[in-house]
């Protein structure tokens, strides 16, 4: 005699809360879905882009070991020369939050160059706790 087959329970358990990222109510970013809408658009791409080419390094990872203010060609010849790895930025950070100030989000003296982890841990908390 044939056995009807038995459905298997899900394993995994069900997700609380949301993974989606969602803005303040009430911040600059509310509503704003693109990065375009949010102001990075061209003018910021092009900032960012000229920025990260004439700086390349993390100022954090610079500042770690002991090479702030060094050009950039220097740091590859003492990181080689070291052993270590080259601390390349990826990020164009704003130094002072321009919280949607247009003028202060895109002017060149407001920019560092700023790694993921970087950026992602020391600069956010640091954001966060002022």
């Amino acid at each position: 005699m044939a056995r009807k087959l038995e459905t298997l329970k899900p394993r995994v358990g069900q997700m609380v809360g949301s993974r989606v990222a969602t803005a303040t109510p009430g911040s600059w970013r509310a509503g704003k879905t693109s990065s375009t809408a949010r102001g990075y658009g061209y003018a910021w791409q092009k900032l960012r882009a000229e920025h990260l080419a004439k700086h390349p390094h993390c100022v954090y990872c610079l500042r770690e070991i002991g090479m702030t203010g060094w050009a950039p060609v220097d740091v590859v010849l003492a990181c080689a020369a070291r052993g270590i790895a080259e601390p390349i930025g990826t990020i164009g950070d704003h130094i002072v939050p321009h919280r949607g100030d247009r003028r202060l989000q895109l002017d060149p003296n407001n920019v560092q160059t700023l790694c993921k982890p970087h950026h992602d841990g020391d600069k956010q908390r640091m954001e966060r706790s002022q």
